[in-house]
């Protein structure tokens, strides 16, 4: 009787893990194409190959449950593509064993792309990469740690989005960080990026680089720790940044960082911490080019702003609210205008211009303001000081 009860189990058990070795192929070659793909259940494995042709659609579907490794590879070759990848993982909560994977790769014109991952636990990874025009793409991980966003459009006219929410929250130095990065080739690229959740993240970061004209990126983080950089290398690009986070006296610094190369381009910059931080938000804006434009509000204590600006034409405007600010302007070039404002006390100013017909124009109020303007080099140049 023991022996037949051990050959059941032995039978249950073996078909269980052969139920968990889900695996799917499929490659199409022609025009026209459709395919679809579901899979229930754990170790689930998705390759799909179209290429060859134009019009084709995909469509993954991957659900799980905990202890899960989901993997999906999807590759379209041609015009007018569309392929989504859909994976959740829909267990009682654990937070240590999820593994998916999302791979997908668009050659040619005119495709469009979706990649989104749910579940509370860690290890997500999408990649995706589109070489042609009016590409649009598309990423979304909802839940947990240590995830990966990675896209790449060569191109012009591309479009992509990258959001990570509800990450999980336990402490400084728990858990490791979420990436996002997006890096594209082109003109009139968009680059969105957005990290939500509650105040104890540990160390987010969010990367963009363009190379082109006409390219616009918004990063929005929300947490601690945040470090978001944008790298812009052309004409007329624009750029946003928004940060609000910091918990009580715990909060370490919030980064945003703004790198721009060429004329007429805009940088701004909102950033929001709690009051009575030890460490608020630090920022930097570094333009070099003619007719630029770097805009920076600071909300809170205890922040460090920077704006680095040369050649001609350039506008620096800052703002800060709260006490113990510091601000410093560099401008190199000729006809440069710096205005800054800090409000309540113990604030430090200071500015420096090398060139010709430049202004400066800076405004404190509150107690223990300091104010410098440690070169102003060339001719026609004016500085304003208001502190009251």
């Amino acid at each position: 009787m023991k022996k037949m009860f051990f050959i059941m189990v032995a039978i249950l058990f073996a078909a269980s893990f052969s139920f968990a070795q889900n695996n799917s192929t499929l490659t199409q070659t022609g025009n026209n194409s459709s395919a679809n793909i579901t899979q229930t259940g754990f170790s689930q494995t998705s390759t799909a190959l179209q290429n060859g042709g134009n019009s084709n659609s995909l469509s993954v579907v991957q659900s799980n449950q905990d202890y899960a490794t989901q993997n999906s590879n999807v590759t379209q070759t041609g015009s007018g593509n569309v392929a989504s990848v859909y994976q959740n993982e829909v267990g009682t909560g654990n937070l240590g064993y999820a593994n998916q994977t999302v791979v997908l790769e668009q050659v040619g014109d005119n495709n469009q792309m979706s990649q989104i991952e749910n579940g509370d636990n860690n290890g997500r990874h999408e990649q995706t990469l589109q070489q042609g025009n009016a590409n649009i793409g598309y990423q979304n991980i909802q839940g947990g740690y240590t995830n990966n966003l990675t896209a790449q459009q060569i191109g012009d006219n591309n479009y992509f989005s990258q959001t990570i929410t509800n990450g999980v929250f336990a402490g400084i130095g728990v858990y490791p960080t979420n990436e996002i990065g997006v890096y594209q080739n082109g003109n009139g690229n968009s680059a969105i990026q957005n990290m939500q959740g509650g105040s104890n993240w540990n160390g987010p970061q969010a990367e963009v680089s363009q190379k082109g004209n006409s390219n616009q990126t918004s990063q929005n983080l929300n947490g601690q720790d945040n470090w978001a950089s944008i790298n812009e290398t052309g004409n007329s690009n624009l750029a946003y940044q928004t940060m609000n986070g910091g918990n009580a006296n715990m909060s370490s610094w919030n980064s945003a960082i703004s790198t721009q190369t060429g004329n007429s381009n805009q940088s701004f910059q909102n950033l929001s911490t709690s009051t009575s931080l030890t460490k608020g938000t630090q920022s930097s804006i570094t333009q070099t080019g003619n007719n630029n434009y770097a805009n920076t509000n600071q909300v809170g204590d205890q922040n460090i702003a920077t704006i680095n600006q040369t050649l001609d034409g350039n506008f620096a405007e800052l703002s800060q609210s709260a006490d113990g600010n510091l601000a410093s302007f560099i401008q190199n070039g000729y006809s440069n205008t710096i205005n800054g404002s800090q409000t309540m006390g113990l604030n430090n100013a200071t500015a420096s211009q090398v060139g010709n017909n430049n202004s400066i124009n800076l405004t404190q109020a509150g107690i223990g303001g300091n104010s410098s303007i440690t070169m102003q080099t060339g001719n026609g140049n004016v500085a304003n000081i208001i502190q009251h």
